[in-house]
């Protein structure tokens, strides 16, 4: 009788044991690994790629709508300007948010297709150099990327918000975003509105605000996922993302309005791309399973990206000064 109470008992206990690590398996994310060839990431980069055009367009036809006086291109453009975080949204879904950041820089090779047609503006070689070392950069990003997407609970999500790296990078951004704020409206308002350090004001602000409301959708998404999420968290957060997402199209097509797309275009892709990663690696730890070849690879990546960015504000620069020759003469 002993002998059965004992063995009941170690029954009962492997139970209780089993039960335990199933629950504990179920509260954790779940991690899936894409491969470079994968149908999920085909998927997430014609989404990415997608968006990218969206952005572009809207962007080249806000541009040319300033130009132009045709208000209606204006609101068509910044439809699909919003429209392209949807987009963004569902990209996510087949694979991480910083293995699809760097495609945000073909902006540049779209915006070197619709500049000769919307602008008749004529593609130099430093235009095909730019898009070259934007396309090697994106390239070595795709293949050294994080690839392990995971698929997390209601309380991970908790936990990833509650991190004080998190908190530190969100102050930052707002302190950053208000300084930026404040330094074009008193510069304006002592009349020095077209210096070059304001041109680069407005797309560093919008770049920054653009890399928020995609981390901001990508966490909605994440939110639906679950089974018990709060509806009321998601409205609040959806309310969020129109705030941000807003003021991120207002500062933009200010900032088209006034200075070159030139200059503005390539300084808030780079910004945006820069936001984007950061966000994500900071928040969801994407480069936490990566090995130190690959951040290093990576970040090389990111560094081609970003110089191919800034390489087209030469561009901008050298045409103001043919510009104040030809003035002078």
């Amino acid at each position: 009788m002993r002998g059965m109470n004992k063995k009941y008992s170690q029954d009962n206990e492997f139970h209780i044991n089993h039960n335990n690590n199933n629950n504990n398996n179920n509260n954790m994310a779940t991690t899936e690994t894409i491969s470079v060839f994968s149908g999920n990431l085909f998927i997430g980069l014609c989404l990415s790629v997608l968006a990218t055009l969206m952005n572009s367009t809207g962007m080249n036809l806000q541009r040319y709508s300033k130009t132009k006086d045709r208000p209606c291109l204006n609101v068509i453009g910044i439809i699909l300007s919003t429209a392209c975080g949807l987009v963004d949204m569902c990209s996510f879904h087949f694979a991480p948010q910083s293995l699809l950041a760097p495609v945000g820089a073909f902006t540049l090779v779209f915006n070197l297709l619709l500049a000769p047609i919307l602008h008749s503006e004529k593609i130099l070689l430093l235009d095909l150099l730019s898009t070259l070392l934007v396309f090697v950069g994106t390239i070595t990003c795709l293949y050294y990327g994080s690839r392990h997407k995971q698929t997390y609970e209601l309380d991970e999500l908790y936990s990833l918000a509650m991190q004080k790296t998190f908190h530190v990078y969100v102050v930052f951004v707002i302190a950053t975003i208000l300084t930026l704020i404040l330094y074009i409206r008193n510069s304006e308002k002592l009349g020095r509105g077209t210096l070059r350090s304001v041109g680069v004001a407005y797309p560093l602000c919008a770049g920054i605000l653009g890399g928020s409301t995609v981390l901001t959708v990508r966490t909605i998404g994440e939110i639906c996922k679950t089974s018990d999420y709060s509806i009321y968290v998601v409205i609040a957060l959806i309310l969020l993302v129109a705030c941000i997402a807003f003021s991120q199209i207002f500062v933009l097509n200010r900032g088209l309005g006034k200075h070159s797309s030139l200059l503005i275009i390539p300084v808030f892709t780079g910004t945006f791309i820069s936001a984007n990663i950061v966000g994500g690696g900071i928040l969801y730890q994407e480069f936490a399973k990566a090995t130190t070849q690959e951040r290093y690879a990576y970040s090389f990546g990111l560094m081609l990206v970003i110089f191919g960015v800034l390489v087209l504000t030469l561009k901008e620069r050298k045409e103001k000064k043919v510009l104040k020759q030809v003035e002078m003469d």
